[in-house]
């Protein structure tokens, strides 16, 4: 019995005759949702356009997806970002991080099973899935002084580790 799905970001498929690759930020909480609206706002901007999100059902936790056309696929690139705050996980402390899923990268969709919270769940179910806005794309020129992973290196894709929980924990 299946009790998981997912995305891997940066895989090409065709929608209404366009080819893209979908992009998934992940905001690990508060911090991180601050952090990206940060971004938005140096950018000129209130906020991203409305696209499909979800979430574990952790505070503060969500994740976005955005299409990418094939365009502009060279100006995107695998990035994190450390906002310098600390949550606990299971009596760590872990790093709350804004993290720019590209190529190679899995995202859990709902309904998949969550082991602290129980599914993962739509936070706008009713709302498509959109284009990432032509005016984002400098977010990918960042730099992070505490923390930034680029996973492309020389225009291949590096290995990633997914973690085993998350890849074929419980599927039968």
């Amino acid at each position: 019995k299946v009790k998981g799905f997912g995305v891997i970001s940066g895989f090409s498929f065709e929608h209404e005759s366009k080819e893209y690759k979908i992009l998934c930020i992940d905001c690990d909480g508060q911090a991180a949702i601050d952090m990206l609206s940060s971004f938005v706002r140096e950018l000129g901007y209130d906020e991203l356009p409305q696209t499909v999100q979800w979430s574990s059902g952790k505070e503060g936790r969500y994740q976005l997806g955005f299409l990418i056309p094939k365009e502009t696929w060279p100006r995107v690139r695998t990035i994190k970002f450390d906002t310098g705050s600390k949550y606990i996980d299971n009596g760590h402390k872990k790093p709350v991080l804004l993290e720019f899923r590209w190529e190679g990268l899995q995202s859990v969709l709902p309904p998949s099973e969550h082991p602290d919270t129980g599914q993962y769940h739509w936070i706008n179910e009713f709302i498509n899935i959109v284009e990432f806005p032509e005016w984002g794309y400098p977010i990918f020129n960042k730099v992070s002084a505490k923390y930034s992973k680029d996973n492309q290196v020389n225009g291949k894709v590096e290995a990633v580790s997914i973690p085993k929980l998350w890849c074929y924990r419980d599927w039968e």
